[in-house]
């Protein structure tokens, strides 16, 4: 018997006894099928199978089954009604659907019929089984003329006596041409999927053939011996059309696709006409289009010899480069460029050369499928790794121009990144693309070694990689261009240098971009109109300029390169007479044929190019040296000998090289408010400069330590104020200033290694950021005989040189006092509060206290002091805790040594203590804290601060000998992991921030 699972779904009453198709399979064997029964078992199988399509196509076992219970019906001797037929068709319909695919891909195998699914049916093919099965169920049915719609297979049964001519499914017409005469019936069934049941099997074994029309069944109950077919084809691109029909005998007795008795009469119009002299199941079979001859020798033509232009071009590129590695490769940009075109132009040539033995496998008379498949797999890898290459040179263009990563990545750290992005990635997709669609033989195309569109789509995992790098570089391209354009001077030889390496990167960039992706345009063009041969030549034609171009626009216009070539050289030249020279004169005498000699060897050089950079004149002891328009004084001359500003210097510092660089033109200006801002204010400061730089940022130096500015809470930076006059601009926003944020803003813009800065104050008309009220006692005890009880009330702020007017207040009572102690870091103001014991209706014990700065602000604060009267409920004193009025909590601000912070404890309506409440925290985690709301607000949060807040966190937070102090802890943690998550919205934390504990 064969196993399978149970199939659930909705069915009629009485059918759930046999929801399976093993057990229908018993049912039949175990039952015998007549006239009377057959109907409704048929019913019933229909009906499972539509209520359970999911089940029964995604189970081989399922459809063997099926398919045996076809095989023994077809058997029988019973014969066919119209509505048993309607049932068997309904059931083969959907063994038919694409659903199945996959499940008669398997059982069509070797290996299916040799597995578990076993028994008389899979020995045979399973395939065959069925439509051997049709085709005797077919001659079965009754004399009637019918027809039979069901939504996969269109059945039409009809009567004719000589020839016959009609249409089916608007997909198919039959003709008979020839009959024996009489009065005969026909019946004729169209398949709209049998192509996903029936493999693609004859006997050339072509891997690229596919059913390109609808399969019919045509049955007679007379001779026929001429019958004419027409089919509408599936696919346009498809050519060479085959007439065949199902030859149930070949394989072995398998079955497979035949054409002995069928020939083609024409293919025109999108249909396919045959002829046959026999009747059956018929088809059409199809293979890859290939234009007419003279177009597919122009095309072979342009395609071996252009890639062998291609080839050969990338040859000499990568030999050049060889050639002059150490010479073109002195600064890092130069050597990360050169780097990227040598693996660009490595990859294409491997995947040239692959290309070519893909085009040889495609044209090969026994096809190899495995070979296809290898030759797609590194075709696929190579032409993804010249655009990942083309991608990784895009970003190192971007990072030298705007230097995206503050701090600088190592060569060897650049390098990494290239490599893992250049191959890496295309492995990576090239692997995963096979992965996913090999095992359902949908990788390869019909039309040759390449990815397959129409069954997997898997040539998107090419596309779209292809079409986002060129999307990405013509991005990075506009505005890397945009900066240069802005960018019109450089300050020495090494900026130079590292500027002519970004022109070289932008033009490569800008030509071979496009350039790819037209080509590569062009080839997803082939796939799309295939039968187009003007888009194939122009894809060869293109293909084989990609080598060409990588030659030229990456190594031969590198001027670098070429005066490597041809040994051209920069050098300074100091020219020295006892007369005085006219500059012109000697410049040139610089432009001809000038003589070079060494101690053992003399050289003819020309001079291409010559300037004049600085002039001296010395009589005697007095020298006067000048720089040139456009130069200044170098470092080793202003540190040196003093002379810093465009003017004469009258030191002889002739023999320092370099003795003038060029110039940097502009000043930062720096605009902030010039008298102190108002407390909880938004001030705003604004740096510009004149020309383009690479980047910029603020600082804030205290009087206790110095801070980088970044985006927070507090702090808004905006580069974005450029105007035509300054072409970079920074400014900072201050949300909510307070007095931490008055001291010395610096900002500064970076070019190159050259930093140029600004400096001022900004100073905040202050009020206390913090208030810290204290009482003493911590309750007023009236419930002895008293009139009034002192408590003695202290306001604590930082110190400050801040001058406030201080008013006390209590009950209706207002006192001035501005005096108070110095104690360290603090200011300590205090006062008495005489607590009337007598007791009020609404007595309200607030004692408050209010500073007002020069400006007017004012900030307040306020404590209740509870009282204790006669008749009030209260809990007794406790050790540190003195009596207290039930509903009031008392807060003790004296922690432990090592400590901050505060207890709190509070008395019960009902007059008894709660627990006391512990936030004493130890002060390394209260560092920690300040820390963090200092990240948050953005004051120095670089990702080195992060780590060291993380680190003491960790550090800081360690189990606690009194679980007390421990919960106080994990309460500040918590704190303090929360304000780093919001700081993230601002900062983005890197992954390293976080401490790893050792295993």
């Amino acid at each position: 018997m064969v196993s399978s699972s149970p199939l659930r779904g909705d069915h009629p009453a009485g059918t759930r006894a046999c929801s399976n198709p093993s057990k229908l399979v018993q049912q039949q064997q175990q039952k015998f099928l007549n006239n009377n029964s057959l109907p409704v078992f048929l019913k019933q199988l229909s009906d499972i199978n539509l209520n359970s399509t999911k089940e029964v196509v995604e189970s081989p076992a399922n459809i063997n089954a099926i398919v045996d219970i076809f095989d023994n019906v077809a058997n029988l001797s019973t014969p066919i009604t119209k509505t048993s037929m309607r049932d068997i068709l309904l059931t083969t319909g959907v063994l038919t659907t694409d659903g199945s695919k996959e499940s008669w891909n398997i059982l069509n195998t070797d290996k299916a019929r040799n597995s578990s699914v076993s028994g008389p049916v899979s020995t045979k093919g399973v395939s065959s089984t069925l439509l051997l099965a049709i085709e005797t169920l077919t001659s079965r049915i009754t004399n009637d003329s019918f027809d039979i719609n069901t939504p996969h297979i269109l059945l039409n049964k009809t009567t004719f006596t000589d020839n016959f001519n009609d249409e089916f499914n608007s997909s198919v017409e039959i003709n008979v041409l020839e009959s024996d005469g009489g009065n005969k019936s026909i019946t004729v069934i169209t398949f709209a999927s049998m192509d996903n049941v029936l493999p693609v099997r004859d006997e050339d074994s072509s891997p690229f053939n596919v059913i390109n029309g609808r399969v019919v069944l045509v049955q007679s109950s007379g001779a026929i011996d001429n019958v004419s077919f027409t089919f509408d084809i599936f696919d346009e691109a498809l050519g060479n059309p085959k007439c065949v029909f199902w030859n149930f005998s070949l394989f072995e007795g398998i079955g497979g696709w035949d054409d002995e008795g069928c020939e083609l009469v024409h293919h025109l119009n999108k249909t396919v006409t045959c002829n046959c002299n026999h009747l059956t199941s018929f088809s059409i079979l199809m293979s890859p289009y290939l234009p007419d001859d003279p177009a597919l020798f122009l095309l072979k033509f342009i395609t071996y010899i252009g890639l062998g232009i291609s080839i050969a071009s990338l040859v000499i590129c990568l030999i050049i480069e060889a050639v002059i590695w150490r010479k073109i490769t002195k600064n890092n940009t130069s050597y990360l460029r050169h780097v990227s075109i040598v693996n660009i132009a490595v990859s294409l040539l491997i995947a040239n050369a692959w290309f070519i033995i893909g085009a040889f496998i495609s044209d090969a008379d026994e096809k190899e499928p495995p070979a296809c498949i290898t030759a797609t797999f590194f075709i696929h890898f190579f032409y993804l790794a010249l655009f990942f290459w083309m991608l990784a040179s895009g970003l190192l263009l971007l990072y030298r121009m705007v230097n995206v990563f503050d701090g600088g990545l190592s060569k060897n750290s650049m390098l990494a990144i290239g490599f893992t992005l250049g191959y890496g990635a295309p492995l990576v997709t090239a692997i995963i693309t096979i992965a996913v669609t090999q095992p359902k033989e949908a990788y390869i195309q019909n039309t040759g070694c390449w990815l397959n569109w129409d069954q997997s789509k898997a040539l998107l995992a090419f596309v779209v990689p292809v079409l986002l790098i060129v999307v990405i570089n013509l991005m990075i391209l506009l505005v890397v261009i945009y900066k240069m354009l802005r960018r019109r001077v450089v300050a020495d030889a090494a900026q130079v240098a590292e500027r002519h390496a970004l022109v070289v990167v932008i033009r490569s960039l800008a030509v071979l971009t496009p350039f790819f992706g037209l080509t590569w345009g062009l080839g997803v063009g082939t796939m799309a109109k295939p039968n187009d041969i003007g888009i194939h030549v122009s894809f060869a034609f293109f293909n084989s300029l990609q080598g060409f171009f990588i030659l030229v626009f990456g190594t031969l216009l590198d001027k670098k390169v070429l005066a490597e070539v041809e040994d051209v050289y920069i050098a300074e030249l100091m020219v020295e007479s006892k007369v005085t020279l006219e500059a012109n004169t000697v410049l040139s005498a610089l432009n001809l044929n000038t003589a070079v000699s060494d101690s053992t060897t003399s050289n003819q050089v020309t001079v291409s190019h010559s300037e004049l950079v600085a002039e001296c004149l010395i009589v005697g002891d007095e020298s006067n040296c000048n720089c040139s328009t456009g130069y200044t004084w170098s470092n080793p001359v202003c540190y040196k000998y003093n002379c810093c500003r465009e003017t004469p210097c009258t030191k002889n510092m002739s023999q320092i090289t370099p003795l003038c660089v060029a110039k940097v033109k502009g000043l930062v200006t720096i605009e902030a408010p010039e008298t102190p801002v108002c407390y909880k204010s938004e001030p705003v400061l604004k740096c510009s400069f004149e020309e383009t730089t690479g980047s910029a940022g603020w600082n804030l130096s205290t009087n206790y330590q110095r801070f980088e500015l970044y985006t927070g809470s507090v702090v808004d930076l905006d580069s974005n104020c450029a105007t035509p006059q300054y072409n970079s601009c920074t400014t900072v926003t201050l949300q909510e200033v307070t007095g931490i944020w008055s001291g010395r803003y610096e900002c500064g813009f970076t070019s190159g290694s050259v930093r140029h800065t600004a400096k001022t104050l900004l100073n905040v008309t202050l009020l206390p950021d913090t208030i810290t009220l204290r009482i003493n006692p911590l309750t007023a005890d009236c419930s002895k005989p008293s009139n009034s009880v002192p408590v003695r009330v202290t306001a604590t702020i930082s110190n400050t040189i801040e001058i406030f007017d201080v008013l006390w207040q209590y009950m209706d009572k207002q006192k001035i006092n501005e005096n108070f102690i110095s104690d360290g870091d603090d200011h300590i103001y205090t006062y008495i509060a005489n607590v009337n014991c007598q007791k009020l209706p609404h007595p309200l014990h607030n004692v408050s206290i209010t500073f007002k700065n020069n400006k007017g602000q004012k900030k307040s604060a306020e404590v209740l002091i509870p009282v204790i009267y006669e008749d009030t409920i209260s809990c007794e004193e406790d050790m540190n805790w003195p009596k207290t009025p039930a509903g009031d909590t008392v807060i003790n601000h004296t922690c432990e040594a090592g400590r901050v912070g505060y207890k709190s404890r509070t008395c019960e309506r009902i007059g008894t203590w709660q627990d006391v409440f512990y936030y004493c925290v130890n002060k390394e985690l209260n560092k920690v804290s300040n820390d963090a709301d200092d990240f948050l607000k953005g004051l120095g949060a670089t990702q080195e601060m992060a780590m060291n807040i993380f680190s003491g966190l960790k550090n800081s937070s360690t189990s606690e000998s009194d679980s007390s102090y421990y919960i106080a802890n994990i309460i500040a943690s918590i704190n303090i992991l929360d304000v780093m998550a919001r700081a993230s919205e601002n900062v983005n934390l890197q992954d390293g921030v976080l401490p790893v504990s050792p295993c």
